[in-house]
């Protein structure tokens, strides 16, 4: 059976470091001998840069266009598919879904979740409920220290101490989830004489990612 871990780190950290720290062994022991791939934000970038600076285009979506012109969803998975050709010992997965809708969220996580038969999976999130269904061991990376988690429900309650210390405390100890979490009904707005919105009717559920343009 493979050994798949999420690692839970606040937004402080420094999120290449901590990629170094599970490439080189310090965090997790058997991982420094073995072949690794890095699903993230950072790669992408990396491959993106490379296409403006020298038009090389190592990694191509399923509609032939470069990720520079391609959305975050067709970016994830071309890198993905990218890396699978690599053939990797273990995968470095950092924020799994950032930016993405909810059916992308879906295909990557039922991706992830064919691949984890195949080698370990290693999950950087800043989200524990982002944490995937598949993973056997949960950690925390807190004042330079590697903590196990063995109640991950403890974590999900009792976030304060570790991520918002900063914030005010809820006006409520009566929370609710909403859903949706906002809803715009034939919405204008103007600057002046210019019409920038014109009776829109917008939803925003929860656990989908929006960009408006315009």
């Amino acid at each position: 059976m493979k050994t798949h871990i999420a690692l839970y780190i606040s937004n402080k950290e420094d999120k290449s470091d901590v990629i170094e720290r599970i490439i080189n062994g310090q965090f997790f022991k058997g991982f420094s001998n073995l072949k690794g791939a890095i699903f993230s934000e950072i790669t992408l970038n990396k491959f993106i840069q490379e296409e403006i600076a020298h038009e090389h285009f190592d990694v191509v979506t399923n509609t032939k266009n470069s990720l520079q012109k391609s959305s975050e969803g067709e970016r994830r998975k071309a890198l993905l598919n990218h890396l699978i050709s690599q053939n990797p010992e273990y995968i470095i997965a950092d924020n799994v879904y950032g930016n993405l809708d909810v059916q992308a969220q879906v295909d990557i996580e039922q991706t992830l979740k064919e691949l984890s038969n195949k080698f370990s999976i290693i999950q950087i999130t800043n989200r524990i409920e982002d944490v995937l269904s598949f993973i056997t061991e949960v950690y925390r990376y807190e004042a330079n220290t590697l903590l196990r988690v063995d109640d991950i429900s403890h974590l999900k309650y009792n976030l304060q101490p570790f991520f918002v210390e900063s914030l005010p405390n809820h006006h409520s100890t009566n929370l609710k989830q909403l859903n949706p979490l906002v809803c715009f009904k034939e919405v204008s707005i103007r600057y002046g004489d210019r019409p920038i919105l014109n009776a829109i009717n917008w939803e925003i559920k929860s656990g989908e990612f929006w960009q408006l343009i315009g």
